[in-house]
């Protein structure tokens, strides 16, 4: 074979595999519509089916947002950095496929350290999230707008499916929850696009709205198949965020323990709220020994590291300058831990246009919550309510401190928060008779 020929032939392999390359793309955007038309025709019964398309529609543009603000705004960071490690990982899978089956299902200790060392992060965490946006890359070609639209849509549908059971429960608060689950920005924001805050609020709603489902009406196998699934988001969430799973797991069993002792088996409230309290300790005491951070003996320990590592990065940052790691002086601190951690950055703080969203979001909080606190008052509250608040009480109450000391940086916390904003967001609203259909509170023994 000739020169000319030669090169005509790898012009022509190299079209062959723009082609290719272009063919996966479009079939990965035609597969990404496919899902949502069948996520729609799942919901056209759904009492909060008019919200469908302009919540998704939200959801997808925070998706891309994200990857804009990270190329122009942060200029990199974490999107891009999974996202290039989940290329790797699709560049073993062309490879060799047994060697990328083997690296899917191995834990970090057993991977082959030629492909570790072309990670960015190297960590259990980024690496498991790493092996889903390969996965992903699968169908998009390494295309990363379209596989933000994925994980957006997978976040969005977590979401969706909360929302709708949340309304089934209490119908009467059909704006809170819309709002505080489909609409709230830092929340849609945060959770959309390739970060791990998008599969960790896809799976907490999908694993918290299956729990309610079930526990409705628990029958056949179809009742069984959805009770495996719920394990399957849990390992999710634990090798995802291990600090929200010593949490959220515990908050689980206390909604599924006391709604069955008080709407199924008519126990009185106060037993079983003393039974939730004793299940409640016991399992995020047996939660200390699920990974080495949890460990009691170190708990206080890892958190005061990443508090000295972290607090001094940037100027916006939580600032305790006497933390000590104490139980009794988290302990002392942790009124300031809450207030930074919700309402920080505030107004009158010298901001960037984000940090000035951002305040102004938490300014509006507060105020929803100094409005809560004022309505709160004067309701008294249904049986078929207290497990759902007995078990999201604890679930935000134990999280806004924890993640205000583990990471004061406010940019990083704005992030992290958003697996439980939602819900405290929603317990907000339920107090202001303003979001209740009719006016009529869901609490409400009247």
């Amino acid at each position: 074979m000739n020169e000319q020929s030669l090169t005509k032939h790898y012009e022509q392999t190299v079209i062959v595999l723009l082609n290719t390359c272009h063919k996966m793309t479009i079939i990965g955007i035609l597969l990404l519509f496919f899902f949502i038309l069948t996520f729609h025709r799942i919901t056209k019964s759904s009492p909060l089916k008019k919200y469908f398309f302009p919540a998704l529609l939200f959801k997808m543009i925070c998706g891309l947002l994200v990857g804009w603000v990270y190329t122009y705004y942060y200029q990199g960071g974490d999107t891009f950095a999974l996202f290039k490690d989940g290329i790797v990982l699709h560049q073993v899978l062309k490879e060799s496929i047994p060697q990328y089956l083997d690296f899917l299902l191995h834990s970090t200790e057993d991977y082959p350290e030629s492909i570790l060392l072309q990670l960015s992060n190297r960590n259990e965490r980024a690496v498991f999230m790493a092996k889903w946006i390969s996965l992903v890359n699968i169908l998009t070609n390494n295309n990363y707008w379209v596989t933000a639209c994925y994980f957006s849509l997978f976040s969005f549908w977590g979401c969706w499916v909360l929302s709708t059971q949340l309304y089934k429960q209490f119908p009467t608060l059909r704006s809170g929850i819309v709002v505080s689950f489909l609409f709230y920005p830092s929340v849609t924001f945060w959770s959309s696009g390739i970060m791990k805050e998008s599969i960790l609020l896809g799976a907490i709603g999908l694993c918290t709205a299956i729990v309610i489902l079930l526990l409705r009406e628990f029958k056949g196998i179809k009742s069984f198949s959805l009770l495996l699934g719920v394990g399957g988001l849990l390992w999710v969430i634990f090798r995802l965020k291990y600090y929200y799973f010593a949490i959220y797991f515990p908050c689980l069993l206390i909604l599924v323990t006391s709604y069955l002792f008080i709407i199924r088996w008519k126990y009185p409230p106060l037993r079983v709220f003393i039974m939730s309290c004793v299940l409640l300790l016991t399992v995020i005491g047996a939660m200390t020994v699920s990974h080495p951070n949890l460990q009691i003996e170190r708990v206080l320990e890892v958190i005061y590291l990443n508090y000295e590592k972290l607090s001094g990065t940037v100027h916006q940052s939580i600032l305790i300058p006497d933390l000590r790691p104490t139980l009794r002086s988290f302990i002392s601190h942790v009124p300031q831990a809450i207030t930074e951690g919700l309402f920080r950055p505030y107004l009158w703080e010298k901001n960037t246009l984000l940090q000035t969203l951002q305040s102004i979001e938490n300014s509006l909080l507060l105020l929803l919550s100094m409005t809560s606190i004022y309505f709160f008052r004067s309701w008294k509250v249904q049986k078929k309510a207290l497990p759902f608040l007995w078990a999201v009480l604890p679930y935000i109450a134990l999280l806004i401190p924890l993640l205000a000391f583990a990471s004061p940086n406010l940019g990083t916390l704005s992030r992290y928060k958003v697996g439980y904003l939602s819900f405290l967001l929603l317990l907000i609203i339920s107090g202001i008779p303003a979001f209740h259909k009719n006016n009529s509170h869901p609490l409400n023994n009247k």
